[in-house]
């Protein structure tokens, strides 16, 4: 396999992994919010973070409460993640 296959499977790899994660609850007050993220594939939450903190790598950048839309940021790219529905 060459050098350049190699890395980019790698890369789709990596954006599979990193594609897991789930935006799984938050709470607001007037103060605040938190939030919690899941990793299915290693069964960990995060437990209840606040803007600016840190799980898995990824950074909560921010909310948006209308849409329910949760950003991250990882390195130079960011992710939103929608609420995952109740089950």
């Amino acid at each position: 396999m060459n050098l350049r296959r190699a890395l980019g499977l790698l890369v789709l790899l990596t954006a599979t992994l990193r594609a897991e994660l789930e935006f799984s609850g938050f709470f607001t007050t007037p103060q605040s919010a938190r939030f919690t993220l899941t990793d299915p594939a290693t069964k960990t939450t995060s437990g209840w973070l606040k803007l600016g903190q840190s799980f898995a790598g990824y950074t909560v950048e921010s909310f948006d409460a209308e849409r329910e839309v949760l950003t991250l940021k990882y390195g130079s790219e960011s992710l939103r993640l929608k609420l995952r529905d109740a089950k």
